[in-house]
């Protein structure tokens, strides 16, 4: 089943269906008026006045309720929280040793709640915007860490009552009733898959954020690149295979899958008189399958940034098929070498880093000036549009006819065109907006020579 993160929060509230029953503790004098009223958020009072700092990220001051009767001071009120929209209590889970950022809150490594142990990313980061969505599995997690929770919108006052046994009880829905009465085969595979999802959409996000790629998990379209992304990826592959493992379990290997990415490099490809060291930290990655590790390399950013991986993959292809060859090159092949499957590794390292560049490059262009104007100077080169650096390496000169400019011939190192006065005004410009953006860019301009009167040779 594809689920969007919308329904995977509804499936993880179905499979964790808690305590109905949590308790808010209040000033004696305030009883009756919440009782006729209800509990309603944004009033401060002196239980909560520690938190304050967390009103920011909920919006205002939500109201906070224990599983445990008497946590707080005052006088204790039972409240329903079967259909309430529960929410992690902040300031508690930052009791429990985290360490407040703007987006978020870590724990120090391996000091982290078990509970959250699959769910932090690989900074150990928990994000409020995950902990305050009502349903989703770091809120749930929150909620059984600490036994608090928070409500953002109020509590109505029939849900509300002095004794636990005064509430009126709420009929299980329709989706509690049908989760009760599946296999508990069935609900491991139910769990199971709503991990996957978790994971799949939680690591693309950051994928996604580093490469300025836009992501929407309840956009059923971008789930199906996160999916698809997530399967492809070293940390899915063991995900997947040790599914029946403890959370903290999983923890470790993924640690030890990220520890062995940052591990120190073979030495697979190696000369005495030629530096090859970048060669063979790509070998090194394609012997993991690791393409994101090497698309994160500080050594192999040179390449990316400057569109060079082309020229990194060609060099190494002469190195890579003596592999092996301890005679003649004293390169023993590591364990688990495959050389076709290395050739593919880098042939697809080539394509990605590309794909990294030109999507970089392509923010670029559309945050620079002249963006519509550098396309038509691009088109004309054969290109999508081009940079401002590209301008400095044009040549151009302007054609006349009868007082009017009708051409600009325009050429690079790669091929000679013209951009002629109707397509320019077709796009909406000028032929002078063009020259004014290659002038401003630095491009070499060629003006029209006066001709030259030949004279004859003369002999005596």
């Amino acid at each position: 089943m594809k689920i969007t993160k919308r329904m995977l929060r509804r499936i993880i509230r179905e499979s964790l269906i808690s305590e109905q029953v949590m308790w808010h503790s209040t000033a004696p004098e305030n009883v009756e008026a919440i009782m006729l009223k209800g509990l309603q958020s944004g009033r401060e009072s002196a239980n909560t006045m520690a938190g304050a700092w967390a009103d920011e990220f909920y919006g205002k001051r939500p109201i906070y309720l224990s599983v445990e009767k008497g946590k707080y001071e005052g006088t204790p009120l039972a409240v329903n929280a079967a259909n309430l929209d529960l929410v992690a209590d902040l300031p508690t889970l930052v009791d429990t040793g985290a360490y407040q950022e703007e987006e978020g809150m870590y724990w120090d490594e391996g000091a982290e709640p078990q509970q959250m142990s699959s769910l932090i990313d690989d900074d150990g980061m928990v994000y409020f915007e995950d902990l305050l969505s009502p349903g989703s599995a770091e809120a749930q997690a929150a909620i059984e860490i600490t036994g608090t929770a928070a409500v953002v919108d109020g509590v109505p006052p029939e849900s509300i009552a002095t004794e636990e046994g005064n509430l009126k009880s709420s009929k299980p829905s329709a989706a509690e009733s049908e989760w009760a009465s599946k296999s508990q085969e069935d609900k491991d595979a139910h769990w199971k898959n709503a991990a996957w999802e978790t994971m799949a959409w939680k690591r693309y996000r950051k994928h996604a954020q580093a490469e300025g790629i836009p992501f929407d998990p309840d956009d059923e379209e971008d789930m199906k690149v996160a999916r698809a992304w997530w399967k492809e990826q070293p940390e899915s592959k063991q995900f997947e295979s040790k599914m029946i493992i403890t959370k903290q379990q999983l923890r470790r290997l993924l640690r030890e899958q990220v520890l062995l990415s940052e591990s120190e490099m073979l030495d697979i490809v190696t000369n005495p008189y030629e530096d090859v060291t970048d060669i063979n930290i790509l070998a090194n990655y394609a012997l993991r399958d690791d393409m994101q590790g090497a698309l994160k390399d500080k050594e192999m950013q040179h390449y990316i940034e400057n569109n060079e991986a082309m020229y990194l993959v060609d060099d190494s292809y002469g190195w890579l098929k003596h592999v092996g060859d301890e005679d003649a090159y004293d390169m023993p092949a590591p364990e688990g070498w495959d050389l076709d499957k290395i050739y593919a590794f880098f042939k697809k390292f080539e394509d990605e880093a590309y794909k990294v560049f030109s999507q970089k490059e392509k923010g670029e262009h559309n945050s620079l000036p002249a963006k519509k104007e550098r396309e038509l100077i691009g088109n004309a080169l054969t290109m999508s549009y081009v940079m401002p650096d590209d301008i400095k390496g044009i040549e151009f000169q302007v054609r006349r006819s009868k007082g009017k400019i009708t051409n600009i011939n325009i050429e690079n190192s790669d091929i000679v065109s013209n951009l002629n006065h109707e397509e320019v005004t077709r796009a909406g410009f000028t032929m002078d907006d063009i020259i004014d953006v290659l002038r401003g860019g630095g491009a070499k301009e060629r003006k029209k020579q006066r001709p030259i009167k030949h004279t004859p040779p003369m002999y005596d």
